[in-house]
């Protein structure tokens, strides 16, 4: 899936934002995109109501990072955390979170410290 959000965040200049919601199968059934002025806040509200409404078993958050800071901020953190909880009281696994450079991905699942239990 990184390969596919790399290209999606070059052809989609203005987006900052993606949630890829999986079927039981690893099917990607749905994409949820932010609008640009969108706050996380709500943009977590909309991932999971789209993730109840399409059945979802698994999901993955990305995020363009554009101010040439390519490491984890406190907003990063703070959607980590906040649908890890969310999407865990809902029975969907949160497989991971992408930070998305250029070319370049950092993937929390494996570049981070933290284990998330899902």
């Amino acid at each position: 899936y990184t390969a596919y959000l790399v290209n999606y965040f070059d052809i989609n200049p203005g987006r900052e934002t993606v949630a890829l919601l999986f079927d039981v199968s690893g099917r990607m059934i749905c994409c949820e995109l932010n609008t640009p002025r969108e706050k996380l806040e709500d943009f977590s509200r909309e991932i999971i109501l789209s993730a109840i409404n399409h059945k979802t078993s698994s999901a993955v958050i990305a995020r363009r990072h554009t101010d040439g800071k390519f490491d984890w901020s406190d907003s990063d953190h703070q959607l980590i955390d906040r649908l890890t909880e969310s999407l865990h009281a809902l029975k969907i696994s949160f497989y991971d979170h992408v930070l998305v450079s250029g070319k370049e991905t950092l993937n929390y699942i494996y570049d981070s410290k933290r284990f998330l239990n899902s």
